[in-house]
């Protein structure tokens, strides 16, 4: 009996059976040079969706208006671009194309035998290069949307074992603006706190109309309390010649709630405490709940491990939009705050599991996740 699926890590037995097998691929002809070739996923090449490619799927760079991709306009525009002539390929010429493929091992060491294949979407009538690169650009913005794209359009596994955050992808987060200074008209600014026993670390963020965010300011205080006058006194004058305020916060209190919850009580209703949950993944991102000794203090619960994606994995090593910046004059204090992270895969009695080991003085990082957790709140239509 054929086994038949779409394996979604490469640990599955499904893709270990394919990788000793033929590995056979639909290969097919140029419409223009008609030397042959197989459709293959250039969306990590591409992460940055205004590039140009070279080869692959491909759409009109019209079809963007204001900084944003028109999916109309990139439907209608969409094509591939053969590897070898770079000839564009047209919807209309696809599948003709296919219909004239034909199965190529790759793996010529396998027993002819034990055949293996793999065929993605656009080998098939229902999925076309339109509907291809709506659903790349839809992914972009999300990681999981990404490892879904990849399953279900490439039929190919996600592996996030070997991503890993360095020097070098913090550093190109710095922007042209300066720490103190807003690069952009914000519609919100916001404040998070992460205590750390000796000192609490904090940092402002700017959030943009189309979701961008810019880290603005940061700094150390003493005592959590220290937070209260911080959120009176930072004003930061804006383009719009308006000066602009802190507007919501969040403090880490997963350690001291008690006290983080003092402090938020004395806020005014600016500052809220967040604790992170220890769960991979959840039908929401982020939650609210009342404290019960506080009844007007809401307690906002997040999964720490799906911001940690975004923040690591989609934000800075792959540098996915919405954009987020650090000011041009960080201290390296604060760029190490967000360098060494690594997420990693390990087999369990369930399946495989996927984790951030821990990393030390990561305190500002941790002020970065907060105010994407913000970011979630606010495009939710509330503070909390």
């Amino acid at each position: 009996m054929p086994k038949v699926g779409t394996p979604n890590t490469p640990e599955n037995d499904l893709w270990q059976l394919y990788l000793k097998g033929t590995r056979e691929h639909w290969s097919m002809p140029c419409p223009h040079c008609e030397r042959e070739f197989w459709f293959q996923n250039y969306a990590d090449e591409r992460s940055e969706a205004a590039s140009a490619p070279t080869a692959g799927l491909a759409w009109s760079p019209e079809a963007k208006k204001d900084g944003i991709w028109i999916e109309e306009l990139v439907r209608a525009s969409a094509h591939y671009l053969c590897p070898h002539c770079g000839g564009a390929i047209s919807e209309a010429q696809r599948l003709p194309m296919v219909r004239a493929g034909h199965f190529i091992a790759t793996n010529p060491a396998a027993p002819a035998s034990n055949r293996s294949f793999w065929v993605p979407s656009l080998c098939t009538r229902e999925v076309g290069f339109g509907e291809m690169a709506v659903r790349f650009l839809r992914a972009t913005h999300d990681f999981f949307g990404f490892r879904e794209f990849l399953n279900g359009y490439w039929a190919l596994p996600f592996s996030p074992a070997a991503m890993a955050v360095g020097d070098a992808a913090v550093d190109a987060c710095r922007s042209t603006y300066r720490t103190g200074t807003l690069p952009f008209t914000p519609t919100h600014l916001s404040l998070a706190a992460d205590y750390g026993g000796t000192q609490t670390h904090w940092s402002i963020a700017a959030h943009g109309q189309q979701g961008e965010l810019a880290i603005v300011d940061y700094g150390t205080v003493l005592a959590p309390e220290d937070l209260i006058e911080l959120l009176k006194s930072k004003r930061y004058p804006g383009p719009d010649g308006r000066t602009h305020e802190i507007a919501v916060g969040l403090l880490d209190s997963g350690d001291h709630a008690h006290r983080m919850y003092r402090v938020c009580m004395r806020s005014g209703g600016r500052l809220f405490p967040s604790k992170g949950s220890k769960a991979e993944f959840g039908r929401n991102l982020w939650n609210q709940s009342p404290v019960t000794e506080h009844p007007d203090l809401h307690l906002i619960t997040f999964v720490t491990h799906a911001y940690k994606v975004t923040l690591y994995l989609d934000k800075i090593a792959n540098r996915r939009a919405p954009l987020l910046t650090f000011p041009v004059d960080a201290s390296a204090a604060f760029l190490n705050g967000h360098c060494g992270q690594r997420l990693r895969s390990e087999k369990t009695a369930r399946g495989v599991r996927h984790f951030f080991p821990d990393v030390p003085h990561d305190h500002y990082g941790d002020c970065t996740i907060l105010h994407l957790v913000i970011a979630s709140m606010l495009s939710a239509g509330g503070k909390a």
